[in-house]
């Protein structure tokens, strides 16, 4: 029988060749696999087929987050290339960052276009903590959301063995992002094509949270028991309007993980929505 907090109950083969390193196109044509669990049954359909499945009364909820592009490159003084990783402002126009290869604290990264990073400290699990600047101003967080859109680049998962792409800047979004913030897409929602999100949108009641997903979806998991495992926390907004439909829906879908875990916060809260709620 298996340990459910132990690692290896979850090790499985994965072949590289099942591991899509495009996008279908078009979306609706990925694959989908449907457990019905009153005849203990699995279908094997496409995710055109989606709504089949959903029975008409349920709360479909998505998170509405916008990919960052959280990948840039510069140079160290001595020329060498190195990488920074952007995950989130901590305060004061701090950042907490993962850099590939060795730094010290003190550190000056030199980045395109005149940007600078400067790392203020090494912290125990890897990650770091830098300030940015251009033409030795430091920058405010709008004014590094826009440098990262200037000069980062899309960060494909680690299991996607090539270089970002210009189609990646569409492609791995949803169609219904609005809210920057994450570090990574929420995979189930990349399924929906416009068309798909107008019969929604026409047939079911629905509503968006905003759940950045964070520094912790690329840390591997290093402990026997998954218990003892240290994540970094997300940042989560559901407004006044979503809280409300969640909280009265009889049945919910949430699509992917993320939009579920900020519906189990909301539900283990229990607040009742007489404001927009940020955690």
């Amino acid at each position: 029988m298996l340990d459910e907090f132990s690692l290896e109950s979850y090790d499985y083969f994965l072949p590289k060749n099942l591991i899509a390193t495009y996008p279908a196109a078009p979306k609706e044509s990925s694959r989908l696999l449907v457990f019905d669990r009153a005849k203990d049954e699995i279908i094997h359909s496409d995710f055109y087929h989606l709504f089949d499945f959903i029975p008409p009364d349920a709360l479909i909820v998505l998170n509405d987050t916008k990919v960052l592009k959280a990948r840039i490159y510069g140079k160290k003084t001595n020329g060498r290339k190195i990488e920074i990783f952007y995950h989130h402002i901590l305060k004061d126009s701090l950042y907490l960052v993962q850099i590939r290869g060795r730094i010290k604290t003190g550190a000056k990264i030199f980045l395109p276009q005149g940007y600078e990073a400067v790392v203020e400290k090494i912290m125990n699990d890897g990650f770091r903590v830098v300030s940015f600047y251009h033409n030795s101003q430091k920058l405010s967080s709008q004014e590094v959301f826009r440098m990262l859109e200037n000069i980062g680049h899309i960060p494909l998962p680690p299991y996607i063995k090539r270089c970002d792409e210009p189609l990646d800047e569409s492609e791995y979004q949803s169609v219904f992002a609005t809210t920057f913030g994450a570090v990574a897409a929420p995979t189930a929602s990349l399924h929906f094509s416009e068309a798909m999100m107008e019969r929604l949108k026409k047939h079911f009641e629905y509503c968006f949270l905003s759940l950045h997903i964070g520094a912790g979806t690329f840390q591997n998991v290093e402990s026997e028991n998954i218990t003892e495992h240290k994540i970094h926390s997300e940042a989560l907004h559901i407004s006044q309007y979503s809280q409300k439909k969640i909280l009265k829906a009889h049945k919910i879908l949430a699509i992917g993980s993320t939009a579920l875990r900020g519906v189990e916060y909301l539900d283990r809260i229990q607040v009742p929505p007489q404001s927009d709620l940020d955690s």
